[in-house]
């Protein structure tokens, strides 16, 4: 399966889209239509942007109801998912370079969960400049599948990307390489 350059209509990118979802995993397009507001960093901290109508509107989304998920902007959550990724990133190398263009996203979410998620892909396939490296991973040199698989060691595939972003920068593209 290819790796998604573009949202289909009835599966958005999930929030803060894991390494498989861009590698083109078929169990990461099934999870993101169940759960597309949720995304796991460190491997233990959930963080879950509420959608307007709670489960009901997810499970409709799930069943290809063609709503648009809004994102609830009652409480404090973004205060809370700013507060968690920087007590679990703010200490790794390219934190500083990527995280206030997260963080203006999440401070003042946009209306709509593909909006929102959007955004930070946006963040990520400008920092990897994944959609003109891409193709290059089809059919990597040694050098670069020996790269990726130094990196890939640090890293679950299930992580989010952004994560691997904040730890490696540019050279987290290196998940991507077809090994």
């Amino acid at each position: 399966m290819p790796i998604p350059t573009r949202r289909a209509s009835d599966v958005i990118t999930p929030y803060c889209a894991p390494v498989e979802w861009y590698r083109g995993v078929a169990e990461a397009f099934a999870a993101a239509r169940r759960h597309p507001n949720r995304a796991l960093f460190g491997g233990d901290t959930l963080l879950t942007v509420p959608v307007e109508g709670g489960a009901r509107a997810l499970k409709a989304h799930a069943r290809g109801s063609g709503m648009a998920l809004q994102v609830s902007l009652h409480g404090r959550w973004p205060h809370v998912h700013l507060g968690a990724l920087e007590a679990l990133f703010g200490r790794t190398p390219f934190f500083p370079h990527y995280f206030p263009d997260v963080a203006e996203i999440i401070s003042r979410p946009p209306a709509l969960l593909a909006d929102l998620t959007g955004g930070i892909d946006r963040i990520v396939r400008r920092a990897l400049n994944l959609d003109a490296l891409l193709p290059l991973l089809e059919a990597p040199a040694p050098a670069v599948i020996a790269e990726s698989k130094r990196i890939a060691r640090h890293t679950e595939a299930s992580a989010p990307m952004l994560e691997a972003l904040f730890r490696f920068g540019p050279e987290a593209i290196f998940l991507l390489a077809k090994r």
